[in-house]
């Protein structure tokens, strides 16, 4: 009975899961279209300031960086409320759940080898810290063999960090988070600076379907830095892909009222080189930054890690503004409520 209930709920969560990443994708695609429109139409609308566009949209980022390190930090709380007691130099241990049917309803629970030491005991320690004590032997208890890494006898709470974790679990300490924020911040910056300068000569559907053959440059790049394995299937959509791209720009007849054909080519050009970027930025992404873990990053820490990029994007990217402005290349200036209002 217990075990039909819990297939119940498994599958349950798969089909939340699967509803959630569909209706997350749509809300991605619908996004992405509206961004795109109002950058287009602010230039549109005679402030084409390209960088200034890009580099606000990549900083915004920075809103996912307090929700996401709330949740983690909230999650190594809870985490740690209900941690076990593990001994030092022991190299067994018990999962919660093992330990919770061990200690029979309440009682506390303690793995004891024999003849060795204590391996792990998880109870409330305020509630049963005395029991757990009591289990060990007097040398044991004299010596300080019990670690008491989530919540100490007799001692403070040790916990640990949001930092410390993903340093530990992920290999995202200081340093490396801040490295690889910035490399990604700066080659997203390039992507997304040549995909608003083609805005302004291109459509927003044309350039997306063009943008959407980033997925075939990533088969591209996976074999070349990834090492995956070169397909039949993988060689035949990147042609497909490419040819659609050329197809798609060079289509007679979809020439915008405010381009010229030509310029409009060079949009599209611009688009797909776009997407190369993009699909580089994936893929390295991919090699140095979840590669180095062997394990995907659950969506917190991507999303911490987004954020982050964001904050660098803010933080670095901004002295490009003076000196663009400077050298008469984009001349800073703030849209302007009348624009702002013929956008919208």
């Amino acid at each position: 009975m217990l075990q039909h209930v819990k297939a119940r709920r498994e599958a349950s969560w798969v089909f939340f899961k699967k509803v959630l990443g569909g209706v997350s994708l749509l809300v991605l695609i619908a996004t992405w279209v509206g961004q795109s429109e109002v950058s287009q139409r602010l230039q549109k609308h005679g402030y084409n300031k390209p960088f200034f566009l890009a580099w606000i949209n990549q900083s915004i980022l920075l809103i996912l960086l307090p929700p996401s390190y709330l949740y983690l930090h909230l999650q190594l709380r809870n985490d740690d409320s209900r941690g076990g007691y593990t001994a030092v130099g022991s190299s067994d241990s018990l999962e919660s759940g093992e330990a919770s049917r061990l200690a029979g309803g309440g009682a506390v629970a303690a793995a004891v080898r024999a003849g060795g030491p204590p391996t792990t005991v998880t109870a409330e320690p305020a509630k049963y810290g005395a029991t757990v004590a009591a289990v060990l032997p007097a040398s044991e208890k004299a010596s300080g063999l019990l670690d008491c890494g989530a919540a100490p006898l007799g001692g403070s709470r040790r916990r640990r960090s949001v930092m410390g974790m993903l340093a530990e679990e992920y290999r995202l300490g200081w340093l490396s988070l801040l490295w690889a924020s910035l490399w990604c911040a700066w080659l997203y910056m390039v992507n997304a600076y040549m995909w608003t300068v083609a805005l302004k000569l291109t459509s927003v559907a044309a350039g997306s379907s063009i943008f959407n053959s980033s997925c075939a440059m990533v088969y591209v790049f996976s074999v070349l830095f990834l090492k995956d394995r070169v397909t039949l299937l993988g060689v035949s959509a990147v042609v497909l892909s490419v040819a659609g791209v050329f197809m798609e720009a060079f289509a007679p007849g979809r020439e915008e009222k405010h381009v010229s054909g030509n310029k409009q080519i060079i949009g599209d050009l611009l688009v797909f080189g776009a997407a190369v970027l993009y699909s580089l930025y994936q893929v390295l992404f991919k090699r140095f930054v979840v590669g180095a873990n062997k394990q995907d990053l659950p969506l917190a820490v991507f999303n911490l890690f987004v954020g982050a990029m964001g904050l660098v994007s803010l933080l670095t990217l901004w002295v490009f503004v003076p000196i663009l402005s400077a050298a008469n290349f984009e001349v800073f200036e703030w849209p302007g409520e009348s624009r702002l209002g013929s956008t919208f």
